[in-house]
C-alpha cells in the first residue's frame, strides 16, 4: 500500500494535446493535482486556441480563483 502525494492543491490548470509528445508525462503530473482543470485539444505541445467548450472551462477556472481571492 503506497502513499499518494498531491503536489498541487489549488488552481491546477493544464491543456493536453492529442499529438503532444509529452502528453504521457503531463497526465502523470495531472494525477498529482487535487481537482485539476484540463482542456483536451487535437494539437501537439502547444497552448490551444480555445473552442466554445474550452473557453467556458477556462473562464470557470478563472472565476473560481477570483471568487476565492475575494472571499479572503
Amino acid at each position: 500500500m503506497g502513499i499518494e502525494f498531491h503536489i498541487f492543491s489549488h488552481y491546477s490548470f493544464s491543456s493536453s494535446g492529442k499529438t503532444d509528445f509529452l502528453k504521457e508525462y503531463g497526465m502523470e503530473l495531472v494525477k498529482k493535482c487535487v481537482d485539476p482543470v484540463v482542456i483536451h485539444h487535437p494539437k501537439g505541445h502547444t497552448i490551444p486556441r480555445l473552442d466554445e467548450k474550452g473557453l467556458e472551462t477556462m473562464l470557470s477556472f478563472v472565476d473560481k480563483i477570483q471568487n476565492e481571492l475575494l472571499d479572503m
